[in-house]
């Protein structure tokens, strides 16, 4: 919500390469829908994540009308600010002389970092056009209690980090300009920690419990048998192990067919960002067809990006499950672990 005031990875990952973080259903985005001129005034937009906060991007572009030169700084300047309930961290950008009038002025660029006040971080930027009507690019990223800031006119360079500590979670960000401003570009992007933003909901105690009196040969756990991939396409994520878990159709009972599904859990065995899989976080989902033994399949692959179209699953003899990605010319097969184990 905006107001104004005063490699993909099946279990897998693409060669190609993959970003870290802020991919799939953990991150939400926002954006303008059109261009805004500020007049001494304020954007804001609140971060729409519930919960922690694993990691935030802010992206601006804008324009300052005027911008004259004189004695020192400009009277006109603008920034960024990330607000929290009693904490605000301030990026401010405004531009100057050295030298006003002296054959050794130079136009200059500064940068400058403050917490509730405090100043934390100046210093002098290059890369940022210092005319009027001139537009310029802030980015802010905030991970893991530090804030990075990259910037510049033409193309964007790195310009500074500062340490927050893990203790500041901002709940808002706004643009703010002292003198007119002209801004085309706000984008957010908030992400929550993988383990939040895909719980199961299950327990270890639950899914043992479960599994100790299902009658359902599906049910329980599967654990990496063997695989089938083209290395161009796409590399394992890890030799996962797995629960299916029986659970109710969202389809009507009414209609001619109602599908079983399983929710597809994560146990152990993650290799690609091994530290952010958790036991008991959701993998996919399997759905029956009208063909027996035949599965509609999703799947969360390793960099937490949702997989839902021309993917399939197959399960042979209650033993033998079989996952396939026909684009990516990948096949995992995972087997039936035998007993009533207790597992994590």
């Amino acid at each position: 919500m905006s107001h104004i005031k005063g490699l993909s990875a099946v279990a897998l990952m693409l060669t190609l390469g993959v970003g870290i973080m802020c991919g799939g259903d953990n991150c939400t985005r926002s954006h303008l829908d059109a261009p805004v001129v500020l007049t001494d005034s304020v954007l804001h937009r609140d971060i729409d994540a519930i919960g922690a906060l694993d990691g935030l991007s802010v992206d601006v572009r804008a324009a300052l009308s005027k911008v004259r030169e004189g004695r020192g700084m400009s009277k006109t300047w603008w920034g960024v600010s990330l607000t929290a309930p009693a904490d605000t961290v301030r990026v401010s950008l405004r531009f100057g002389n050295t030298d006003y009038g002296d054959i050794l002025d130079r136009r200059i660029a500064m940068l400058t970092v403050e917490r509730g006040g405090r100043k934390l971080a100046d210093g002098e930027v290059e890369g940022f056009r210092l005319a009027g009507g001139d537009f310029n690019s802030l980015e802010l990223s905030l991970a893991d209690g530090t804030l990075s800031i990259n910037g510049g006119g033409h193309r964007s360079r790195h310009l500074m980090d500062v340490a927050l500590g893990d203790g500041f979670r901002p709940d808002g960000v706004e643009v703010w300009s002292v003198g007119a401003l002209s801004v085309p570009v706000f984008a957010v992007e908030a992400c929550r920690p993988p383990e939040d933003a895909f719980a199961s909901g299950y327990t270890a105690e639950e899914l043992a419990g479960r599994f100790g009196k299902s009658t359902d040969p599906i049910e329980g756990y599967w654990t990496y048998f063997d695989r089938e991939n083209d290395p161009m396409y796409a590399r394992p994520g890890g030799r996962y192990t797995l629960a299916l878990v029986r659970k109710e159709s969202d389809r009507a009972v009414g209609h001619e067919f109602v599908p079983v599904c399983y929710d597809i859990v994560y146990i152990d065995g993650a290799k690609t960002l091994g530290d952010k899989w958790k036991p008991l976080m959701l993998k996919g989902e399997l759905r029956s067809t009208i063909f027996e033994g035949h599965y509609d399949l999703q799947w969360i692959d390793a960099t937490f990006e949702r997989m839902t179209d021309d993917i399939h699953a197959t399960i042979d003899n209650a033993s033998l499950l079989t996952l396939s990605f026909p684009m990516l010319k990948t096949t995992l097969r995972f087997s039936k672990i035998p007993g009533r184990v207790a597992i994590p």
